[in-house]
């Protein structure tokens, strides 16, 4: 099971990245994402009262929101393939190795060990 801590680890990392597509957002989920989108351009010293740099800083926010998302969303989608590929792997190879047992007695009590 080790060789799968690394890919959960990043599984649990991406998980709290945002993946959701806009297009399924509720419209209050889109209320709050344009909230932040339009503070990042602020923080980007692009002025509230300058509409159209505003408007253009936000289309492009916007744009690499969506691409972020989709971007996020295909690695989570690999992450996932690639366990899936790596369990079936790794149990196709067990499902047939044969098993070695072998007994011990000591008066009254048999100890057997299977590897």
């Amino acid at each position: 099971m080790k060789p799968l801590a690394l890919p959960l680890l990043s599984l649990a990392l991406l998980a709290s990245c945002q993946t959701k597509p806009i297009e399924e957002m509720s419209y209050t989920e889109r209320k709050t994402l344009a909230a932040e989108i339009a503070k990042r351009c602020v923080e980007q010293g692009v002025s509230p009262k300058n509409q159209q740099e505003m408007r253009r800083c936000f289309d492009i926010e916007a744009q690499r929101e969506v691409y972020t998302r989709r971007r996020n969303q295909m690695i989570l989608d690999d992450i996932g393939e690639g366990i899936e590929k790596g369990t079936a792997s790794y149990n196709a190879a067990n499902a047939n190795r044969p098993v070695h047992c072998t007994s011990q007695t000591f008066g009254t009590t048999t100890t057997t060990n299977c590897y």
